[in-house]
This record gives C-alpha cells, structure tokens and sequence, in this order.
C-alpha cells in the first residue's frame, strides 16, 4: 500500500483515517489501513482539520449540538451577554442530565479567540450566541480537498485499483493544495444553503426521524467534470476534483437540484407553532450516480 497524497510506501501505518473527521460525528467511515499513512495524517490532523474545526463558524455548532470529539469531549460555545464575552461549557453529569457552566472570557482567552476566528464585537446584542457555518475559505478548500480525494479514492478502492488515483497526474493538483497548501493562492468552492439546521431526516435502519447531520457524495456532471460535496448541517459544500474552478458546477445547479439527485424531498411543516424541515426520501449514493449516469446520456443525446 502507498499513500494516497506523499505516495510513499505506508505497510507500517498504525493510525485510523477516517473519511470525514470524527470530531464532526463520523466514526464508521473508516479509509483502509495505509491509504493514508502516519506523517500525513498528523499533518492532516494538525495543519488541515483543527483549524476548521475550532474555528467560531463550527465550534459553536459542535458544541451546541453536542457532537463530541475524538476524546469524547465537547467543544465549548462562545459568545457574548450585554457586552460581556462569556464561554459556555455544555457538560452532562452523572446522572444523564445536561450542565451548563459559564465563563467569562479573561483578556489573554480573548486574544487566544481573536486569534481563532471568534468575533468579540458585542456591542450590537444584549445576548448573542452565533451559530452559523462559514469557516475561513483556504482553510475549508484544503479540508474539502482533502477529503474530496479520499472520497474519490475509497470508490477506486472497491473496484479494486486505488493505484490509478495515486498516480494519475490530473490529481496532482488537488492532492499538492490539500497536503501542502501549494500549486494555486485559492482553491474555490462552491457553498449553499439546502435546508435548516434542525431539519428531520428518517434513519434508514429504524426509520426514526432524527437530525440531518451531515454526508458526502462524488457528482459526475455531463461536461463531464467531478466534483465532491460535503453535507453539513444543511449547509452544502462542493470543490471540484480536477481543478480550481466552480464554474462547470454553477452551470449544473441552474438545471439540476442537489436534493433530488440523491432522492430526497424537502417538506415544511409547523410543529409546536414552529416550521421545520423533513426530508423524505433515500438520501442514496447509489440514485445519485443513476442520477449522474441519466443526465450525462440525456446530454449526449443532445449533442447529436
């Protein structure tokens, strides 16, 4: 086995990649051992992920939602109360229940949340608490293309070649900017909101409605052109794989809906006096590659 971005030989790697972060929720979407081998992963762990993560555009959504990280600790929320930055650590006891412990921020944490992205102008919110998902845009194209081409990788592992993603020179480009930072200043992506953050979706195995997290899928266009998207909390994030332009997907959205693609329908209801979002359907891979497959003999058809 070699490493999918320094392409060194990695039969000695002893850590566990998995495709999308478990500090976000993922803990089944495990890449095989040695695809990524251990500097890469540090690296990955260190220079690509945390700044995403700990940024204020996702901490704060990780810590409200209470999505643990590798440790099985929960990131603290951050905000300000009538002027006053106040850190807020979400706990459970012993017992099951939730705690909720506040903490005004000292100077130098301020300057340590400064640093870290998180806003401390309070002047215009007697309580505030910002729950949004918009992290710094090199940091998140990295984070994106990183995963884009493990996402691409794990496909070619099952049809048994990965080889051909480690050493086709049209990943060159994505596999330098995600590992290095390197080859292009800015590396676009395309962000778009599909639905609330609260919104229901049906689990597959029990059919229990339960909160829309987040996913990922591989989109074949008819130009043809493939991108990667990353599902967020309703927030959905595309790159494209083969090179630092979001133009050939643009022109994909003005015909195409990325919910009906994986066979998904957004409805609206009032619960409670509060409208909130459910998604029927099967949130399926495999409908969207019918999908990709449809649209691109349609296209075809059309060149004729």
């Amino acid at each position: 086995m070699r490493c999918l971005f320094c392409k060194e030989e990695s039969h000695d790697t002893k850590g566990v990649e998995h495709l999308i972060p478990e500090s976000i929720g993922s803990k089944r979407l495990v890449l095989p051992k040695g695809l990524v081998c251990d500097k890469c992963n540090n690296y990955f762990a260190r220079k690509v992920e945390n700044p995403v993560l700990s940024h204020s555009s996702i901490r704060n959504l990780r810590g409200w939602y209470q999505v643990p990280n590798k440790k099985g600790t929960y990131p603290s929320v951050l905000g300000w109360i009538a002027g006053t930055d106040i850190k807020i650590n979400l706990r459970k006891s012993t017992d099951g229940k939730l705690q909720i412990i506040a903490e005004k921020l000292s100077e130098q944490k301020l300057v340590d949340a400064y640093h870290s992205g998180i806003s401390t102008d309070s002047d215009f919110s007697p309580f505030l608490f910002k729950i949004e998902i918009d992290p710094p845009q090199k940091e998140m194209s990295r984070f994106l293309a990183m995963m884009a081409l493990e996402a691409l990788a794990l496909r070619y592992v099952k049809l048994g070649d990965v080889n051909v993603i480690i050493d086709h020179p049209a990943y060159d480009a994505i596999r330098r900017f995600a590992r290095y930072g390197e080859g292009v200043k800015h590396w676009p992506y395309h962000r778009q909101v599909l639905f609330s953050m609260d919104a229901q979706m049906k689990r597959p195995d029990s059919g229990q409605w339960v909160q829309a997290g987040f996913g990922h899928d591989l989109i074949v266009t008819p130009h043809p052109e493939t991108y990667f998207t990353f599902l967020l909390y309703g927030v959905n994030f595309t790159i494209n794989l083969g090179g630092p332009s979001i133009d050939g997907y643009a022109l994909w959205l003005q015909e195409h809906d990325p919910l009906k693609r994986i066979g998904v329908k957004l409805i609206k209801k009032v619960v409670d006096g509060k409208e909130v979002d459910f998604l029927e359907g099967s949130f399926s891979s495999n409908a969207g590659a019918n999908y990709d497959r449809k649209a691109q003999l349609m296209k075809s058809k059309q060149r004729l």
